[in-house]
């Protein structure tokens, strides 16, 4: 009886190590995928405050007709910086928390309150939004100029 209890006992382990690993598996993914998206954001965050300097003949007195654009590029980096923040401190505090409550849990085992992915995954979205509404704006903008 006692050999039939450990193998159930190896049998349950070993179906939770390689759920725990496909978990992981997905998590790196989502992770890459998430750092994708924002580096592309930024670059095109980016090339808004080029394109606004190009079109603005690079006088400062036109800019003014791009304000909007410029807004919304600012607003959707600030979010990018937001959200880089409140991960990063968020994760080290529930870390530290999670230390001191359990010392003998590793990192791997921890898992996260669910305020921390809710308040990140707003702060993607608001930087998404914004960046296409700048996005829009200045397609609007072009077509304008060129209809002039």
């Amino acid at each position: 009886m006692r050999v039939k209890k450990d193998h159930v006992l190896q049998v349950r382990e070993a179906i939770k190590n390689s759920t725990y690993y496909e978990s992981v598996r997905k998590n790196d993914e989502f992770n890459e995928a998430s750092s994708t998206l924002s580096s592309l954001i930024r670059g095109v965050n980016y090339s808004f405050f080029a394109i606004v300097w190009i079109l603005s003949n690079e006088n400062l007195n036109n800019i003014n007709q791009f304000s909007w654009i410029l807004l919304f590029s600012v607003s959707s980096l600030v979010f990018d910086i937001l959200q880089y923040l409140w991960k990063t401190i968020t994760t080290w505090f529930s870390f530290r928390k999670s230390e001191k409550e359990d010392p003998g849990e590793t990192k791997e085992d921890h898992t996260f309150p669910c305020y921390i992915s809710t308040i990140t995954w707003v702060l993607l979205g608001l930087k998404i939004l914004c960046c296409l509404i700048s996005s829009i704006i200045l397609v609007i903008k072009i077509i304008d100029l060129i209809h002039v």
